[in-house]
């Protein structure tokens, strides 16, 4: 588990990246694409709801197994718009510090 510092300058990253629009959202992807759908939201609100994320959050950092993307990713599950949602960041240095939005969709989906 990441100590709260950690956390931090991982958040202070994020919303860094979405103030500064340096930021994908792999948003082709089925499940999350249904997510918005059946909840009724838009992309603002995925961007808000990752903007508010906090140290209180039960975050995990772990390496991505994925070779196209090094570095860690950092998971964490949320109550949003009534539904558990699964949310998987990760900055990509080698992109400029851009906000990688992995996953954000209805947990077990």
């Amino acid at each position: 588990m990441p100590t709260t510092s950690e956390i931090n300058a991982f958040l202070a990253q994020v919303k860094s990246s979405i103030t500064a629009k340096n930021f994908q959202i792999l948003d082709n992807r089925y499940k999350y694409i249904s997510t918005l759908a059946q909840l009724g939201i838009v992309k603002q609100d995925v961007l808000d709801d990752i903007s508010n994320l906090s140290t209180n959050e039960n975050w995990i950092k772990e390496p991505d197994n994925n070779p196209s993307f090094p570095g860690d990713v950092w998971k964490c599950k949320k109550q949003l718009h009534g539904a558990c949602i699964y949310i998987k960041l990760k900055i990509r240095v080698s992109n400029g510090n851009a906000l990688l939005i992995m996953s954000y969709h209805i947990d077990g989906m």
